[in-house]
C-alpha cells in the first residue's frame, strides 16, 4: 500500500528466516530479493547466518545476495542525475552515541511511539529472557536491530520510518514477555497479578498508541496544519481540466501538488514562461502572495483568488510589464 521499500524489504529477510531451517534455496532467494529490494536487509539477516554457524551456505548468500545488489548499484551509477546521496544516512550530523542518540532512539522512538511507554516492562522482561537457553534462537534479533541503528545513526534520528525493520523484533520481544508474564506461577494470587499486569500494560500501550495517533494526545499524526493547501487543491481540481499542468511552488514539497490531484512542478527552477513554454505549464497555483506571486498575478489572468490561494492561467501571450519577480 505504500511505495517506500520498507514493508517489502521486512516480509523478505522474515521469510529467509522462516525457511532458514527448512529449505536453503527458498532462504537464498529470499535473502537475495531483500538485499535488493533495501540493502540494509543483510543487517536482519544476521540469525540465518548464524544458524549455518558462517559455512558455504552463509557465504553463499552474503556474495550471491551482495553480488547482485552490486550488479544493480553499477547499473544505476549510470544515471547518476537519478541516484540521491546516501553516505548523510550513517552520522552526517555526528549524532551517534551522543546523549541525543539514545533520547532519540531508545526514548522517544523505541519507548514512546513504538511502545507507547506502558509496553516497555513487557518488552525489558522479552528481551532479557533471550539471554537465557530457552529463547537464545532470538538474541541475534536484538543484535540485528542495535547494529543496524548504531551505523545508520543519522537516518535514524530524521526519519521514524527507518525503524520499520526493527518492528519484528520488538513484536518477539514483547511477545516472549507477554509470555513469561503469563506463566508465571508461585501461587493463586501471583499468578492472577503477573497476568493481570501484563495485560494491563499492553493495553495500556495500545491505548495511548491510539489516542496519541487519533491526535488527542501530545503528537496526532492526523492533524491537517496547513489547510490552506487543500483547500487550493480542490480549487484546482474543480476549476483545471483533468490533463492540466500546473506549478504549485511548496518548497520543493510535492505535498500541495499532491492536493491538485494534477501533474506538474513543485518548484519554481525556472521562469513561468519556460514553464509554459518547455513543459505546457498552463496553471500556477500559490498560497503564499509573495513577490513572485504577485509578479505572475500582473502577468496572467486570474483564475480565482482568496486570501488563502490564488489561481493564475498561464497564457501564450502574458501583459508586458516592466517590473522583475
Amino acid at each position: 500500500r505504500v511505495i517506500l521499500p520498507d514493508p517489502l524489504m521486512v516480509t523478505l529477510f522474515l521469510s529467509a528466516i522462516y525457511f532458514s531451517e527448512t529449505n536453503f534455496l527458498m532462504t537464498l532467494l529470499f535473502s537475495c530479493m531483500a538485499i535488493l529490494v533495501k540493502p540494509v536487509a543483510i543487517f536482519f539477516l544476521l540469525p540465518v547466518f548464524l544458524l549455518y554457524k558462517l559455512s558455504q551456505k552463509s557465504l553463499a548468500i552474503g556474495i550471491l545476495g551482495l553480488g547482485i545488489f552490486g550488479l544493480w548499484r553499477y547499473h544505476s551509477f549510470q544515471y547518476p542525475a537519478a541516484v540521491p546521496p546516501s553516505g548523510w544516512l550513517l552520522n552526517g550530523n555526528h549524532i551517534r552515541f551522543r546523549p541525543a542518540f539514545f533520547g532519540w532512539m531508545f526514548h522517544q522512538r523505541l519507548g514512546e511511539l513504538i511502545l507507547g511507554v506502558w509496553g516497555l516492562p513487557v518488552f525489558v522482561i522479552g528481551l532479557l529472557q533471550s539471554f537465557t537457553q530457552k529463547y537464545s534462537y532470538f538474541l541475534p534479533f536484538a543484535f540485528s536491530s542495535l547494529i543496524y541503528l548504531f551505523v545508520f545513526a543519522t537516518g535514524n534520528v530524521q526519519h521514524d520510518y527507518y525503524q520499520i525493520p526493527i518492528i519484528p523484533s520488538v513484536s518477539i520481544f514483547l511477545a516472549i514477555g507477554f509470555y513469561e508474564f503469563w506463566q508465571f506461577r508461585h501461587n493463586l494470587m501471583y499468578t492472577l497479578a503477573s497476568r493481570g499486569l501484563a495485560i494491563f500494560c499492553v493495553g495500556m500501550m495500545l491505548y495511548f498508541g491510539w489516542y496519541d495517533v487519533r491526535g488527542n494526545g501530545i503528537k496526532g499524526y492526523y492533524q491537517v496544519n496547513h489547510w490552506e493547501i487543500v483547500h487550493a487543491g480542490q480549487a484546482v481540481d474543480k476549476l483545471t481540466p483533468k490533463d492540466a499542468i500546473v506549478v504549485a511552488p511548496y518548497l520543493g514539497d510535492t505535498a500541495f501538488l499532491y492536493q491538485t490531484n494534477r501533474q506538474g512542478f513543485p518548484f519554481m527552477s525556472m521562469p513561468i514562461k519556460d514553464f509554459h513554454d518547455r513543459f505546457n505549464v498552463t496553471y500556477y497555483v500559490s498560497t503564499n502572495y509573495d513577490d513572485q506571486t504577485n509578479w505572475i498575478m500582473k502577468r496572467y489572468p486570474i483564475i480565482e483568488q482568496t486570501p488563502e490561494y490564488v489561481i493564475v492561467k498561464i497564457t501564450e501571450n502574458p501583459k508586458d510589464i516592466k517590473e522583475s519577480p
